[in-house]
């Protein structure tokens, strides 16, 4: 009898061994998992991508242009040019992105990235052609964004607009917000708030020209938005916006652990805090960031009962952080997300307040210029049709008859770009979605060329593929990674390519076992 119990015992005493060891590897696993998952916060690069026709780089300090024809990496003191029926994009770190219209040269004078203070320094000096720029509501007070031409500069902070420099005049028209713009010869500045043009006549070589109401005007401009060129960027910008929602969505999920599991890996990074282990403070960033992602999903949710037990234990996270010799710190990419979130970004400003002095700060700021910037936008109105001018004769005070002019005879449409829409393109593991390809005209028009379309996909990172096309449909493996979805359409008048970035992310946790 005594021998059977002892075995019982032994039985009992080794599944709690076996248990606690099974509950230590499952917690180090999630641990790792969601440090293996925690977005990086390396420096993003500056591209340019040829998106028709021909695009040519030329690097600072060589005097040689290069022909693109994929994604290329562009440093300060570079330049890019486009020809005739040509366009090209460049992404600014993530920060936004401009857009050079055909027959543009532009010269990268500051691209700069401070992985620091997240602030980012952008300055392009438009020498010919138009250039749009979207830019996002800026973090760090340190960033900035200017275009000049040899004639003005044109600063802001959070906007959407573009610089035309023609050889008789320059131009600058704002689609969103509002933009500073200033004379490069001397002389105060000039708001241009949305749906206005400033315009400067550009004196004539040898002459000297002052900036009166002529020469520097401020003028209403509804009719650009019926312009293709603009037309086109807005709906690009929309797509982008999209874009850029997914990938602030897709970072806030990647910090979330399984609902299970987070009270046992915020006890372990309290444990490892309380021995002030070398790595503390990275243990202690990302268990706070994990809290505050919790916040955002529950207040995403409309549960406003549990986004406030997370930001109270978020708080007493950060309590015991600093009890332990650590800094509160958030996460960058979760800052970011706030500030992208306009109905987010005040409920969550109090609450940043007792969570991280960093990210409240950073929130205020951000509030503050959103605050100035629409304060500083100007509705505008639908455009209204105008008459044509009658054709009759004109008689001068000579009674001379002029025959009037005959308007030059309206070109033929020409496709313009390529274009991949899709209702998302970040997947789970498993999962598959199609995308679309649209063919844009110089007319407005927009044609579906899905069918007709080759679709490829290139892994960008990691070893294994994400996923893999069929058509226009993708199919999700289990890898997560990110690669560069491309489609190509023959024309009669040309070969016209698009790209875009297709996103797997998979479960947070591990599976028990």
């Amino acid at each position: 009898m005594m021998k059977h119990l002892k075995k019982i015992l032994l039985g009992v005493l080794a599944l709690l061994v076996l248990g606690f060891f099974a509950e230590r590897a499952l917690l180090d696993s999630a641990a790792a998992s969601l440090a293996e998952r925690t977005p990086a916060t390396v420096p993003h690069r500056a591209l340019v991508l040829p998106e028709r026709g021909t695009v040519e780089v030329r690097k600072a300090g060589s005097g040689e242009w290069t022909v693109i024809a994929e994604e290329t990496q562009v440093a300060q003191g570079d330049a890019v040019r486009t020809g005739e029926d040509s366009s090209a994009s460049l992404n600014l770190f993530e920060q936004g992105v401009a857009r050079l219209d055909e027959n543009a040269t532009i010269t990268l004078d500051g691209l700069e990235w401070d992985q620091e203070t997240n602030s980012f320094v952008g300055k392009i000096l438009v020498e010919s052609g138009r250039l749009w720029s979207r830019l996002l509501d800026f973090m760090a007070p340190e960033s900035s964004y200017e275009v000049r031409t040899p004639h003005l500069v044109a600063t802001v902070r959070g906007t959407a607009f573009f610089v035309d420099a023609t050889s008789a005049t320059n131009d600058v028209y704002v689609a969103e917000h509002l933009v500073s713009v200033t004379p490069v010869s001397g002389g105060a500045a000039s708001e241009v708030v949305e749906g206005k043009k400033l315009r400067y006549a550009v004196p004539k070589p040898g002459t000297i020209q002052r900036l009166n109401a002529s020469a520097w005007k401020i003028e209403d401009a509804k009719d650009l938005r019926e312009d293709a060129w603009v037309r086109g960027n807005l709906e690009k910008d929309a797509s982008y916006k999209k874009r850029v929602e997914e990938r602030l969505q897709g970072d806030l999920e990647r910090f979330v652990p399984r609902p299970d599991m987070s009270v046992r890996v915020e006890a372990k990074e309290r444990a490892v805090l309380k021995k002030n282990h070398g790595d503390a403070q990275r243990i202690a960033t990302r268990g706070l960031s994990r809290l505050v992602a919790e916040a955002l999903a529950a207040a995403q949710r409309g549960n406003a009962e549990a986004t406030d037990a997370l930001v109270k234990r978020a708080e007493q996270f950060c309590t015991y952080a600093q009890v332990n010799g650590v800094v509160c710190r958030v996460h960058p990419r979760l800052v970011e997300y706030v500030a992208h979130h306009a109905d987010l970004a005040s409920s969550m400003k109090d609450a940043a307040m007792r969570v991280s002095p960093d990210m409240a700060e950073t929130l205020r700021r951000v509030l503050e210029r959103r605050e100035k910037f629409e304060k500083g936008t100007a509705p505008v109105s639908e455009t209204v049709p105008v008459d044509e001018p009658s054709a009759a004769p004109i008689v001068t005070t000579n009674n001379e008859t002029i025959a009037p002019s005959v308007p030059p005879a309206p070109t033929a449409p020409k496709p313009l770009r390529l274009e991949i829409s899709a209702q998302r393109f970040t997947f789970g593991f498993g999962e598959s979605g199609s995308f679309n390809a649209f063919l844009r005209w110089s007319d407005g028009r927009s044609e579906d060329v899905t069918k007709q379309a080759a679709w490829s996909l290139a892994s960008t990172s990691g070893l294994m593929p994400i996923g893999q096309m069929r058509a226009n449909a993708f199919f999700a493996g289990e890898a997560d990674g990110e690669s560069k979805l491309t489609v190509s359409y023959q024309h009669t008048l040309g070969l016209f390519t698009a790209s875009d970035t297709v996103r797997v992310l998979g479960p947070v946790s591990p599976a028990v076992n």
